[in-house]
Protein backbone atom coordinates (compact mmCIF):
# COMPACT_ATOMS: atom_id res chain seq x y z
CA UNK A 1 0.00 0.00 0.00
CA UNK A 2 2.85 2.33 0.87
CA UNK A 3 4.52 1.63 -2.52
CA UNK A 4 1.26 2.36 -4.36
CA UNK A 5 0.87 5.65 -2.51
CA UNK A 6 4.47 6.58 -3.33
CA UNK A 7 3.95 5.74 -7.05
CA UNK A 8 0.76 7.84 -7.18
CA UNK A 9 2.51 10.74 -5.42
CA UNK A 10 5.43 10.63 -7.84
CA UNK A 11 3.10 10.50 -10.86
CA UNK A 12 1.17 13.53 -9.59
CA UNK A 13 4.40 15.38 -8.90
CA UNK A 14 5.72 14.72 -12.43
CA UNK A 15 2.39 15.71 -13.97
CA UNK A 16 2.22 18.94 -11.96
CA UNK A 17 5.85 19.70 -12.79
CA UNK A 18 5.16 19.39 -16.53
CA UNK A 19 2.09 21.61 -16.31
CA UNK A 20 3.98 24.23 -14.34
CA UNK A 21 6.77 24.25 -16.94
CA UNK A 22 4.22 24.72 -19.69
CA UNK A 23 2.47 27.49 -17.77
CA UNK A 24 5.75 29.24 -17.06
CA UNK A 25 6.69 29.16 -20.76
CA UNK A 26 3.24 30.42 -21.77
CA UNK A 27 3.10 33.26 -19.25
CA UNK A 28 6.66 34.38 -20.04
CA UNK A 29 5.81 34.65 -23.76
CA UNK A 30 7.78 31.60 -24.86
CA UNK A 31 4.81 30.20 -26.75
CA UNK A 32 6.85 27.80 -28.88
CA UNK A 33 8.28 26.14 -25.77
CA UNK A 34 4.81 25.81 -24.25
CA UNK A 35 3.53 24.24 -27.48
CA UNK A 36 6.44 21.77 -27.61
CA UNK A 37 5.87 20.59 -24.03
CA UNK A 38 2.10 20.26 -24.42
CA UNK A 39 2.34 18.40 -27.74
CA UNK A 40 4.92 16.02 -26.28
CA UNK A 41 2.62 15.17 -23.36
CA UNK A 42 -0.52 14.79 -25.52
CA UNK A 43 1.25 12.57 -28.03
CA UNK A 44 1.58 9.94 -25.29
CA UNK A 45 -2.13 9.93 -24.40
CA UNK A 46 -4.41 12.80 -25.44
CA UNK A 47 -7.49 11.27 -23.75
CA UNK A 48 -5.90 10.90 -20.33
CA UNK A 49 -7.83 12.87 -17.71
CA UNK A 50 -4.69 14.43 -16.19
CA UNK A 51 -3.68 15.73 -19.63
CA UNK A 52 -6.75 17.92 -20.05
CA UNK A 53 -4.82 20.90 -18.68
CA UNK A 54 -2.31 20.50 -21.53
CA UNK A 55 -5.14 20.87 -24.05
CA UNK A 56 -6.14 24.21 -22.47
CA UNK A 57 -2.53 25.36 -22.43
CA UNK A 58 -1.88 24.21 -26.01
CA UNK A 59 -5.00 25.98 -27.28
CA UNK A 60 -3.96 29.22 -25.58
CA UNK A 61 -0.29 29.00 -26.61
CA UNK A 62 -1.17 28.24 -30.24
CA UNK A 63 -3.54 31.20 -30.46
CA UNK A 64 -1.03 33.62 -28.96
CA UNK A 65 1.86 32.22 -31.03
CA UNK A 66 -0.12 32.64 -34.26
CA UNK A 67 -1.18 36.18 -33.37
CA UNK A 68 2.37 37.18 -32.46
CA UNK A 69 3.89 35.80 -35.67
CA UNK A 70 1.24 37.45 -37.87
CA UNK A 71 1.81 40.78 -36.16
CA UNK A 72 5.54 40.46 -36.74
CA UNK A 73 4.96 39.62 -40.40
CA UNK A 74 2.62 42.58 -40.91
CA UNK A 75 5.13 44.94 -39.34
CA UNK A 76 8.02 43.61 -41.46
CA UNK A 77 5.95 43.78 -44.64
CA UNK A 78 5.05 47.40 -43.97
CA UNK A 79 8.69 48.24 -43.42
CA UNK A 80 9.56 46.22 -46.55
CA UNK A 81 12.69 44.85 -44.84
CA UNK A 82 14.12 41.54 -43.67
CA UNK A 83 12.72 39.00 -46.09
CA UNK A 84 14.60 36.33 -44.13
CA UNK A 85 12.61 37.06 -40.95
CA UNK A 86 9.30 37.04 -42.84
CA UNK A 87 10.16 33.67 -44.38
CA UNK A 88 11.25 32.33 -40.97
CA UNK A 89 7.97 33.43 -39.34
CA UNK A 90 5.85 31.73 -42.01
CA UNK A 91 8.02 28.62 -41.71
CA UNK A 92 7.47 28.52 -37.94
CA UNK A 93 3.71 28.98 -38.35
CA UNK A 94 3.60 26.04 -40.73
CA UNK A 95 5.84 23.92 -38.49
CA UNK A 96 3.66 24.45 -35.42
CA UNK A 97 0.54 23.52 -37.35
CA UNK A 98 2.24 20.31 -38.53
CA UNK A 99 3.01 19.51 -34.88
CA UNK A 100 -0.56 19.95 -33.73
CA UNK A 101 -2.54 18.60 -36.70
CA UNK A 102 -1.93 14.87 -36.02
CA UNK A 103 -3.40 15.32 -32.51
CA UNK A 104 -6.69 16.82 -33.71
CA UNK A 105 -9.43 16.63 -32.77
CA UNK A 106 -8.73 17.27 -29.07
CA UNK A 107 -11.66 17.07 -26.64
CA UNK A 108 -12.06 18.23 -23.07
CA UNK A 109 -13.57 15.95 -20.44
CA UNK A 110 -16.99 17.53 -20.96
CA UNK A 111 -16.88 16.47 -24.62
CA UNK A 112 -16.31 19.96 -26.00
CA UNK A 113 -13.75 20.17 -28.82
CA UNK A 114 -10.73 22.43 -28.45
CA UNK A 115 -10.50 25.15 -31.09
CA UNK A 116 -7.46 25.41 -33.34
CA UNK A 117 -7.80 27.68 -36.36
CA UNK A 118 -5.45 26.18 -38.93
CA UNK A 119 -4.45 28.05 -42.06
CA UNK A 120 -2.87 27.04 -45.33
CA UNK A 121 0.36 29.06 -45.58
CA UNK A 122 1.55 27.47 -48.82
CA UNK A 123 1.16 30.60 -50.97
CA UNK A 124 2.64 32.86 -48.30
CA UNK A 125 5.58 30.50 -47.83
CA UNK A 126 6.32 30.38 -51.55
CA UNK A 127 6.12 34.17 -51.88
CA UNK A 128 8.31 34.71 -48.78
CA UNK A 129 10.85 32.12 -49.93
CA UNK A 130 11.08 33.68 -53.38
CA UNK A 131 11.56 37.14 -51.89
CA UNK A 132 14.18 35.86 -49.44
CA UNK A 133 16.09 34.04 -52.21
CA UNK A 134 15.91 37.11 -54.45
CA UNK A 135 17.23 39.41 -51.71
CA UNK A 136 20.09 37.01 -50.95
CA UNK A 137 20.93 36.73 -54.65
CA UNK A 138 21.19 40.48 -55.22
CA UNK A 139 23.02 41.00 -51.93
CA UNK A 140 25.55 38.37 -53.05
CA UNK A 141 25.95 40.14 -56.40
CA UNK A 142 26.62 43.37 -54.53
CA UNK A 143 29.33 41.62 -52.48
CA UNK A 144 30.88 40.22 -55.66
CA UNK A 145 30.98 43.71 -57.19
CA UNK A 146 32.96 44.91 -54.13
CA UNK A 147 35.64 42.44 -55.17
CA UNK A 148 37.60 41.65 -52.00
CA UNK A 149 38.23 38.09 -50.89
CA UNK A 150 36.09 38.61 -47.81
CA UNK A 151 33.28 39.93 -50.02
CA UNK A 152 33.50 36.84 -52.22
CA UNK A 153 33.34 34.61 -49.16
CA UNK A 154 30.29 36.47 -47.85
CA UNK A 155 28.71 36.13 -51.29
CA UNK A 156 29.40 32.40 -51.28
CA UNK A 157 27.53 32.00 -47.99
CA UNK A 158 24.50 33.86 -49.32
CA UNK A 159 24.50 32.02 -52.64
CA UNK A 160 24.68 28.69 -50.80
CA UNK A 161 21.45 29.64 -49.01
CA UNK A 162 19.89 30.63 -52.33
CA UNK A 163 20.82 27.24 -53.74
CA UNK A 164 19.19 25.51 -50.77
CA UNK A 165 16.01 27.59 -51.05
CA UNK A 166 15.71 27.44 -54.84
CA UNK A 167 18.01 25.01 -56.65
CA UNK A 168 19.06 26.19 -60.14
CA UNK A 169 17.97 29.76 -59.37
CA UNK A 170 19.21 31.98 -62.22
CA UNK A 171 23.01 31.68 -62.55
CA UNK A 172 23.59 30.83 -58.88
CA UNK A 173 25.74 27.80 -59.64
CA UNK A 174 28.16 29.82 -61.79
CA UNK A 175 28.30 32.60 -59.22
CA UNK A 176 29.01 30.04 -56.48
CA UNK A 177 31.95 28.69 -58.47
CA UNK A 178 33.25 32.22 -59.06
CA UNK A 179 32.87 33.19 -55.40
CA UNK A 180 34.68 30.02 -54.35
CA UNK A 181 37.56 30.66 -56.75
CA UNK A 182 38.02 34.38 -56.08
CA UNK A 183 37.46 33.98 -52.34
CA UNK A 184 40.22 31.39 -52.03
CA UNK A 185 43.77 32.14 -50.95
CA UNK A 186 46.03 30.18 -53.28
CA UNK A 187 49.44 29.46 -51.81
CA UNK A 188 52.45 28.36 -53.82
CA UNK A 189 55.02 26.40 -51.81
CA UNK A 190 58.49 25.69 -53.07
CA UNK A 191 61.64 24.09 -51.79
CA UNK A 192 64.90 26.03 -52.12
CA UNK A 193 68.33 24.43 -51.72
CA UNK A 194 71.26 26.70 -50.85
CA UNK A 195 73.48 23.89 -49.61
CA UNK A 196 76.18 21.91 -51.37
CA UNK A 197 74.24 18.67 -50.84
CA UNK A 198 71.76 17.08 -53.22
CA UNK A 199 68.23 16.78 -51.82
CA UNK A 200 66.72 13.44 -52.89
CA UNK A 201 63.80 13.80 -55.28
CA UNK A 202 61.67 11.47 -53.15
CA UNK A 203 62.19 13.69 -50.10
CA UNK A 204 61.28 16.81 -52.05
CA UNK A 205 58.09 15.18 -53.34
CA UNK A 206 57.17 14.00 -49.84
CA UNK A 207 57.72 17.45 -48.32
CA UNK A 208 55.53 19.07 -50.99
CA UNK A 209 52.77 16.44 -50.91
CA UNK A 210 50.06 18.56 -49.31
CA UNK A 211 47.42 15.87 -49.67
CA UNK A 212 49.00 14.24 -46.60
CA UNK A 213 49.13 17.44 -44.55
CA UNK A 214 45.40 18.14 -44.17
CA UNK A 215 46.04 21.87 -44.68
CA UNK A 216 43.69 22.61 -47.56
CA UNK A 217 40.36 23.98 -46.40
CA UNK A 218 37.44 25.85 -47.95
CA UNK A 219 39.37 29.09 -48.42
CA UNK A 220 43.03 28.02 -48.54
CA UNK A 221 44.60 25.80 -51.19
CA UNK A 222 48.30 24.86 -51.38
CA UNK A 223 50.07 24.10 -54.68
CA UNK A 224 53.57 22.82 -55.31
CA UNK A 225 53.27 23.47 -59.06
CA UNK A 226 52.23 26.82 -60.48
CA UNK A 227 49.04 26.97 -62.53
CA UNK A 228 48.85 29.62 -65.27
CA UNK A 229 45.37 30.95 -64.52
CA UNK A 230 45.95 31.43 -60.80
CA UNK A 231 47.30 34.54 -59.12
CA UNK A 232 48.93 33.29 -55.96
CA UNK A 233 48.26 35.42 -52.90
CA UNK A 234 51.07 33.94 -50.87
CA UNK A 235 54.24 32.01 -51.45
CA UNK A 236 55.98 29.89 -48.84
CA UNK A 237 59.59 28.83 -49.22
CA UNK A 238 61.22 25.95 -47.38
CA UNK A 239 64.77 27.19 -47.77
CA UNK A 240 67.51 24.68 -46.88
CA UNK A 241 70.48 26.70 -45.61
CA UNK A 242 72.97 24.05 -44.51
CA UNK A 243 73.16 20.27 -44.51
CA UNK A 244 76.07 19.18 -42.33
CA UNK A 245 77.28 15.60 -42.27
CA UNK A 246 78.81 14.38 -39.02
CA UNK A 247 81.47 11.92 -40.30
CA UNK A 248 81.48 8.19 -39.78
CA UNK A 249 83.09 7.21 -36.49
CA UNK A 250 84.07 3.88 -35.00
CA UNK A 251 84.90 3.91 -31.30
CA UNK A 252 86.23 0.80 -29.58
CA UNK A 253 86.50 0.38 -25.86
CA UNK A 254 87.82 -2.59 -23.90
CA UNK A 255 86.03 -3.10 -20.60
CA UNK A 256 87.32 -5.48 -17.93
CA UNK A 257 84.42 -7.09 -16.10
CA UNK A 258 84.65 -8.66 -12.66
CA UNK A 259 81.57 -9.51 -10.65
CA UNK A 260 80.49 -11.74 -7.77
CA UNK A 261 77.97 -14.17 -9.19
CA UNK A 262 75.86 -16.96 -7.76
CA UNK A 263 77.32 -20.37 -8.59
CA UNK A 264 75.19 -23.12 -7.07
CA UNK A 265 74.59 -23.79 -3.41
CA UNK A 266 75.66 -25.97 -0.47
CA UNK A 267 73.96 -27.07 2.75
CA UNK A 268 74.31 -25.42 6.13
CA UNK A 269 76.08 -27.47 8.82
CA UNK A 270 76.71 -27.07 12.52
CA UNK A 271 80.07 -27.21 14.27
CA UNK A 272 79.90 -30.98 14.38
CA UNK A 273 79.49 -31.21 10.62
CA UNK A 274 75.87 -32.22 10.83
CA UNK A 275 73.28 -30.74 8.42
CA UNK A 276 70.96 -28.15 9.93
CA UNK A 277 67.33 -28.82 9.12
CA UNK A 278 64.42 -26.43 8.67
CA UNK A 279 61.01 -26.81 10.36
CA UNK A 280 59.91 -29.22 7.66
CA UNK A 281 62.91 -31.48 8.15
CA UNK A 282 64.65 -30.38 4.96
CA UNK A 283 68.27 -29.31 4.65
CA UNK A 284 68.86 -25.55 4.71
CA UNK A 285 70.50 -24.32 1.49
CA UNK A 286 73.26 -21.66 1.32
CA UNK A 287 73.99 -19.87 -1.97
CA UNK A 288 77.57 -20.07 -3.19
CA UNK A 289 79.27 -17.20 -5.00
CA UNK A 290 82.35 -17.01 -7.17
CA UNK A 291 84.23 -14.14 -8.77
CA UNK A 292 83.77 -14.24 -12.57
CA UNK A 293 85.73 -12.05 -14.93
CA UNK A 294 86.38 -11.35 -18.59
CA UNK A 295 87.15 -8.65 -21.15
CA UNK A 296 84.41 -7.05 -23.26
CA UNK A 297 85.48 -5.29 -26.46
CA UNK A 298 82.66 -2.85 -27.21
CA UNK A 299 82.41 -1.16 -30.61
CA UNK A 300 80.25 1.92 -31.30
CA UNK A 301 79.42 3.11 -34.83
CA UNK A 302 77.95 6.57 -35.38
CA UNK A 303 77.21 9.03 -38.15
CA UNK A 304 74.99 12.10 -38.10
CA UNK A 305 73.37 14.78 -40.16
CA UNK A 306 72.16 18.24 -39.20
CA UNK A 307 69.75 20.21 -41.37
CA UNK A 308 69.17 23.93 -40.93
CA UNK A 309 66.38 25.57 -42.92
CA UNK A 310 64.20 28.67 -42.92
CA UNK A 311 60.47 28.84 -43.68
CA UNK A 312 59.60 32.18 -45.27
CA UNK A 313 56.10 33.59 -45.87
CA UNK A 314 55.92 35.96 -48.87
CA UNK A 315 52.94 38.24 -49.53
CA UNK A 316 52.68 38.67 -53.29
CA UNK A 317 50.30 41.64 -53.02
CA UNK A 318 52.74 43.57 -50.86
CA UNK A 319 55.83 42.03 -52.49
CA UNK A 320 57.56 41.29 -49.19
CA UNK A 321 58.55 38.52 -46.81
CA UNK A 322 56.49 39.10 -43.69
CA UNK A 323 57.22 36.03 -41.54
CA UNK A 324 60.25 33.80 -41.01
CA UNK A 325 60.52 30.62 -38.97
CA UNK A 326 63.72 28.64 -38.34
CA UNK A 327 63.66 24.88 -38.82
CA UNK A 328 66.43 22.66 -37.51
CA UNK A 329 66.74 18.90 -37.12
CA UNK A 330 69.47 16.41 -36.29
CA UNK A 331 69.46 12.70 -37.10
CA UNK A 332 72.07 10.27 -35.78
CA UNK A 333 72.76 6.73 -36.95
CA UNK A 334 74.13 4.55 -34.18
CA UNK A 335 75.03 0.89 -33.75
CA UNK A 336 76.73 -1.03 -30.94
CA UNK A 337 78.12 -4.54 -30.81
CA UNK A 338 80.72 -6.40 -28.77
CA UNK A 339 83.09 -9.35 -28.53
CA UNK A 340 83.97 -11.11 -25.25
CA UNK A 341 86.75 -13.21 -23.82
CA UNK A 342 86.29 -14.81 -20.40
CA UNK A 343 83.60 -16.37 -18.19
CA UNK A 344 80.26 -15.47 -19.84
CA UNK A 345 78.50 -15.81 -16.50
CA UNK A 346 79.83 -12.35 -15.68
CA UNK A 347 77.72 -10.73 -18.43
CA UNK A 348 74.41 -8.96 -17.77
CA UNK A 349 71.42 -9.03 -20.16
CA UNK A 350 72.43 -5.88 -22.05
CA UNK A 351 75.99 -7.13 -22.59
CA UNK A 352 74.71 -10.48 -23.81
CA UNK A 353 72.48 -8.63 -26.31
CA UNK A 354 75.55 -6.75 -27.62
CA UNK A 355 77.26 -10.07 -28.33
CA UNK A 356 74.39 -11.10 -30.63
CA UNK A 357 74.78 -7.96 -32.72
CA UNK A 358 77.36 -7.17 -35.35
CA UNK A 359 78.79 -4.43 -37.52
CA UNK A 360 76.40 -2.58 -39.86
CA UNK A 361 77.22 -0.68 -43.07
CA UNK A 362 77.10 3.10 -42.64
CA UNK A 363 74.17 4.77 -44.44
CA UNK A 364 74.94 7.07 -47.36
CA UNK A 365 74.53 10.85 -47.02
CA UNK A 366 71.41 10.63 -49.16
CA UNK A 367 69.89 7.96 -46.94
CA UNK A 368 70.72 10.00 -43.84
CA UNK A 369 68.88 12.95 -45.35
CA UNK A 370 65.89 10.75 -46.15
CA UNK A 371 65.90 9.42 -42.58
CA UNK A 372 65.92 13.01 -41.27
CA UNK A 373 63.04 13.81 -43.64
CA UNK A 374 60.27 12.66 -41.29
CA UNK A 375 61.33 15.12 -38.62
CA UNK A 376 61.77 17.90 -41.20
CA UNK A 377 58.26 17.24 -42.51
CA UNK A 378 56.76 17.15 -39.01
CA UNK A 379 58.33 20.49 -38.09
CA UNK A 380 57.42 22.05 -41.45
CA UNK A 381 53.76 21.02 -41.10
CA UNK A 382 53.73 22.27 -37.51
CA UNK A 383 54.89 25.71 -38.69
CA UNK A 384 52.24 25.78 -41.44
CA UNK A 385 49.45 24.80 -39.05
CA UNK A 386 50.43 27.22 -36.30
CA UNK A 387 50.70 30.09 -38.77
CA UNK A 388 47.56 29.63 -40.85
CA UNK A 389 46.86 32.30 -43.45
CA UNK A 390 43.20 32.76 -42.44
Amino acid sequence: MKKLFLWISMSLFIACSGIKRTQKALYSGDYREAIDIAVSKLQKDKTKENNEEYIFLLQDAFKKFTEEKKQDINHLQKENVNAEEIYRNYTQLAQVQRQIKPLLPLHFQNGKEAKFKLNNYSDELITAKNKYAEDLYYSAQSDINMGSKLDYRNAHGKLSKVSQLKPNYKNTKQLLDDAQFYGTDFVFVSLENQTNQMIPRLLEEDLLNFDTYGLNDRWTVFHDQREDKINYNYEIYLDFKTISIIPERILQKEIHLEREIKDGYTYKKNRNGDYILNDNGGKIKIDQYITASGDLLKTEQSKGIQVVALVEYFNTQENRVYQKFPLKTTFVFGNEYARFNGNKKVLNAKEIQLLSQGSMPFPSNEQMLMDAGNDIKYKFVDILKKNALN
